[in-house]
C-alpha cells in the first residue's frame, strides 16, 4: 500500500461497499482533467470526512481526494429540493423536511466520527426520520424532467469542485498565480461595495438574508484583510473556479447561447452552495454548541464563534454569488439580465426560506442539540467498539 493510501485510511473512515461510486466516463474524464492540467492524481473514496480534499507532499505529489459521500448527500438533497415542488400538502412537505433532516443528520453523524456519541445519536435520528414513507407519488414525466436536472446540475457542479480543489492545488505550487488572483479578487470586492453603496436593485435579493450595513462590513473586512488566510484562499478558489466552470462549458457548448450557459452555471452553483451552506452550518454550529454543553468553551466564546461563523458565511456564499452577477454583467452586457431571471431546473426562485434552510435553522437551535446532547448520555455504559458498530449498522455501513 502506498504511503498516501496509508495517510487516507487512517484520516478517514472508509465504506467498504460505497453506495455511490462516480461513473467510470465521468472519472476517467476527471483524471485526465487533473493529469493533464495540474499533474495531480484523483483518489476516489466514500469516507466520513465527506468532503473533496487537496494534498501536496513534501515530495511534491499532488493528489485530489474525490469523496463520494459528498455526492451521496448532495445528490440526495437535490432530489428533495424537487420533490419540495411537488409536495401540496402539510403531510407531504413534513415528509420532505424529515428527509431533509435525516440527511443532514447522515452527514453529522460521518463526520462527527470522532465525538462517538454524538455520532451514534445523530446515526438513531437518521435511521428514524429516513424510514418515514411519503404519501405522495411522481408522475412518469415528473421523474424524468427533475432526473435530467439533477443529472445537469450535478455534472456543473463538479467539474466546478473539481475546478476549485485543483486551484487549491495550484495556488500551494505557484504563490505568483495566487497574488495575482488576490488583486483580482480586491477588484471585485470593490465593485460589490459600490453596487452595495450605490443601492442597486441588483443586489437587492441579497438582502432578504442580510442588511445592507453587514454586507458592507463583511466586504470592508476583506478588503482590509481582517479575515483569516484560509477564508480569503477559499474565496478565491471559488472566484477563480466560477470563471474557470463558466469558460469550461463554453468550450464544449458549440451554439448555444451564452446567457443560457451562464444562467444555468450560475442556478447550479447556487443550489450546490445552499446545499454546502446548510451542511457548513449545522457541522459548525454543532460543534461549537456541543464544546459549550461538555464546558471546553464559555458562552461567550461562543457567542463569538456564532457572530464570526455567520459572517464568514455570507463572505463565503453570498459573495460568491455576487461574484457571479458582478461577472455576468462585465460579459455580457444588457444580456445579463436574462441570468438574472433565468429558471432553467425550477428552482431559482425558491422562497426566502427553503425547506431546506428551515431544517438547518430547526436542528442548529441550541435547545434540539442540547436534547441530543442529553440523550448521548446513555452511551456512556457501552463500550467505544460497540458504539462504533451500532453507528455503522444505523447508517448502512
Amino acid at each position: 500500500m502506498r504511503t498516501i493510501d496509508r495517510a487516507i485510511k487512517a484520516s478517514r473512515k472508509l465504506h467498504d461497499t460505497p453506495p455511490l461510486k462516480e461513473t467510470d466516463e465521468y472519472m476517467m474524464f476527471f483524471e485526465q482533467m487533473a493529469k493533464g492540467l495540474f499533474d495531480a492524481e484523483i483518489i476516489e473514496v466514500f469516507s466520513s470526512k465527506v468532503f473533496p480534499e487537496t494534498l501536496v507532499t513534501k515530495k511534491g505529489e499532488k493528489y485530489l481526494v474525490w469523496d463520494n459521500s459528498y455526492w451521496y448527500i448532495v445528490t440526495k438533497l437535490l432530489e428533495l429540493k424537487f420533490l419540495e415542488i411537488f409536495a401540496k400538502s402539510r403531510k407531504s412537505k413534513k415528509r420532505v423536511s424529515q428527509h431533509m433532516e435525516a440527511n443532514l443528520m447522515y452527514f453529522l453523524s460521518l463526520i462527527n466520527k470522532d465525538k462517538t456519541f454524538l455520532s451514534v445519536e445523530t446515526a438513531r435520528s437518521y435511521r428514524e426520520l429516513i424510514q418515514k414513507k411519503y404519501d405522495f407519488k411522481l408522475s412518469e414525466n415528473q421523474v424524468k424532467v427533475s432526473s435530467q436536472s439533477i443529472s445537469e446540475i450535478l455534472f456543473i457542479a463538479k467539474i466546478y469542485c473539481l475546478c476549485h480543489e485543483l486551484n487549491h492545488i495550484d495556488f500551494i505550487t505557484d504563490k505568483g498565480q495566487y497574488e495575482n488572483n488576490l488583486e483580482t479578487l480586491q477588484h471585485h470586492l470593490l465593485m460589490a461595495k459600490d453596487l452595495l453603496e450605490e443601492d442597486s436593485n441588483l443586489l437587492k435579493n441579497v438582502y432578504n438574508y442580510y442588511s445592507k450595513d453587514d454586507l458592507l462590513e463583511a466586504i470592508n473586512n476583506m478588503i482590509s484583510k481582517n479575515d483569516s488566510d484560509d477564508l480569503e484562499v477559499e474565496i478565491i478558489c471559488d472566484m477563480v473556479s466560477i470563471f474557470d466552470t463558466i469558460e469550461f462549458f463554453k468550450d464544449t457548448n458549440d451554439g448555444v447561447e451564452d446567457s443560457v450557459i451562464y444562467g444555468k452555471v450560475n442556478e447550479a452553483i447556487l443550489l450546490v452552495n445552499s446545499i454546502n451552506f446548510a451542511l457548513l452550518q449545522s457541522y459548525q454550529y454543532w460543534n461549537c454548541l456541543y464544546s459549550l454543553f461538555n464546558e471546553e468553551i464559555t458562552v461567550e466564546q461562543q457567542h463569538k464563534f456564532i457572530d464570526k461563523l455567520n459572517k464568514d458565511t455570507f463572505v463565503r456564499f453570498v459573495f460568491s454569488d455576487m461574484l457571479k452577477t458582478i461577472d455576468t454583467i462585465g460579459r455580457l452586457g444588457e444580456e445579463f439580465t436574462h441570468v438574472l431571471h433565468s429558471n432553467h431546473y425550477g428552482l431559482r426562485n425558491e422562497k426566502e426560506h427553503s425547506i431546506l434552510q428551515s431544517v438547518m435553522w430547526s436542528i442548529t437551535d441550541k435547545k434540539f442539540l442540547f436534547q441530543i446532547f442529553k440523550n448521548t448520555m446513555k452511551y456512556e455504559i457501552s463500550t467505544e467498539n460497540r458504539i462504533e458498530q451500532l453507528r455503522d449498522s444505523l447508517l448502512g455501513w
